[in-house]
């Protein structure tokens, strides 16, 4: 990887390293992951797919929308067994939870959880 990409890898890791964990606090405080936060999530896949290029260059009016997008994709994700690694950086909200002294899902979240399932 040549210097310029290696720099922007960085910055993407940094910037999901400090946003990611704030989300998943967010979630966690609301009482955990939703189905309709998977169908989100689901719904700016498409639109990352698109513009995909705003998360790498600065595009004027969607560099930051994309990267509040990926975000929320990414904590939301992060709900799933076995968490979600992007640019390296791993994320599970089951360590961040445990860490945070938040209690555990109610039972019916954390089966669906387990079968890795929204």
């Amino acid at each position: 990887m040549n210097d310029g990409n290696e720099f922007k890898k960085e910055l993407l890791q940094l910037h999901l390293s400090t946003f990611v964990p704030l989300t998943i606090r967010e979630i966690l405080a609301s009482g955990g992951v939703t189905d309709l936060m998977f169908a989100q999530a689901r719904s700016y896949a498409t639109d990352i797919g698109a513009h995909g290029d705003a998360i790498l260059f600065s595009v004027k009016h969607k560099t930051a929308e994309m990267m509040g997008k990926l975000v929320e994709v990414v904590a939301v994700l992060s709900f799933v067994p076995g968490g979600i690694t992007l640019f390296d950086v791993h994320f599970e909200a089951e360590i961040f939870r445990k860490q945070w002294g938040f209690p555990e899902p109610e039972t019916d979240e954390r089966e669906r959880r387990e079968h890795g399932g929204p």
